[in-house]
């Protein structure tokens, strides 16, 4: 019976829609500016009165005030409190400020709800699907420190965005679909062997010890060996790097994960392009659309030089 008089409660206090019936308010003064105002009814098998301490307009409930409800003549714990404004059939309506339902606050500014504050201490912060209190878009903080970002489903899962770990972990989401990032240890033990293997090719390369001016004097000289003899040809790699590098990895995390089915590279890929940000997400586009016309050129330059020497 609990539960059925929170849900009537409920759609009462943040919908309002559910009964069309015109209120028949009536208000007493209590105070200069306060008055005491209630409004009964019957909607079914249920005797709802409705009971408002504050400002009132022409004898009516108006202005900043709280209501508290009895429903069968059972005193409910649940109010709203706030600014209040009536409809046209004299139904009073938050206007702007908090409900508390079920243990729940829910914040509402100009009529639209923007905020909850759950029972276990978690909050949801922005847009809600319509006429509901089902979160939509916007930031959910969890009571352990952890925080999602993004979009929601109408049942409430995670639809596409990003869960923060308060570790520094974090999980991506794309419709529904979560892809683990690969964690901070993951870059450092990618990085450090291919920086050890470089270092040990230009030693065993040019038969030096391991110091740091011969490290470099033999960088210097294995270099030039691969055509890098000017500062130019330095400028041209920096420059394809920045402009090809992204697009490029993009290609290769799809190729692996369409054609080849592996997950890995993808993975690593999306763990490293952050696309919350629109100019990041043009820059890959762009990199990408480079990516195509660059590598397609030369791969339709070697096919046809192979067959133009045949």
């Amino acid at each position: 019976m609990k539960k059925i008089l929170l849900t009537i409660l409920f759609v009462i206090i943040l919908s309002g829609q559910t009964f069309a019936d015109k209120r028949n308010w009536v208000c007493d003064k209590i105070g200069n500016n306060t008055s005491k105002c209630i409004s009964d009814r019957i909607s079914g098998n249920f005797k709802i009165k409705e009971i408002y301490v504050g400002e009132t307009r022409n004898n009516l409930p108006s202005g900043n005030g709280k209501i508290t409800f009895e429903i069968n003549g059972e005193k409910i714990d649940d109010y709203a409190k706030g600014f209040f404004i009536l409809d046209n059939n004299d139904y009073l309506v938050l206007d702007t400020g908090k409900q508390h339902v079920d243990n729940n606050i829910y914040f509402k500014k100009n009529l639209e709800l923007y905020k909850t504050q759950y029972f276990n201490g978690e909050i949801f912060e922005g847009t809600y699907y319509e006429k509901t209190s089902y979160p939509k878009k916007g930031t959910f903080k969890a009571n352990n420190g952890d925080v999602y970002k993004g979009t929601f489903t109408k049942d409430g899962k995670y639809l596409s965005g990003t869960y923060y770990f308060k570790d520094g972990k974090k999980i991506k989401y794309k419709n529904s679909e979560k892809i683990k990032s690969f964690e901070k240890t993951n870059y450092i033990l990618f990085i450090i062997p291919l920086i050890l293997f470089i270092v040990y090719k230009l030693i065993k390369g040019n038969k030096i010890n391991n110091s740091l001016s011969k490290i470099i004097s033999s960088s210097k000289i294995y270099l030039k060996e691969k055509g890098f003899k000017t500062r130019g040809d330095f400028s041209v790699v920096i420059i394809l790097i920045i402009v090809l590098g992204p697009g490029t990895l993009i290609l290769i995390s799809w190729l692996s994960k369409k054609l080849l089915g592996i997950y890995a590279i993808s993975n690593f890929v999306d763990s490293i392009f952050n696309i919350d940000f629109f100019i990041v997400f043009i820059y890959l586009l762009l990199s990408t659309l480079a990516s195509i016309l660059w590598w397609g050129y030369l791969i339709l330059e070697k096919l046809f030089s192979k067959k133009h020497n045949d």
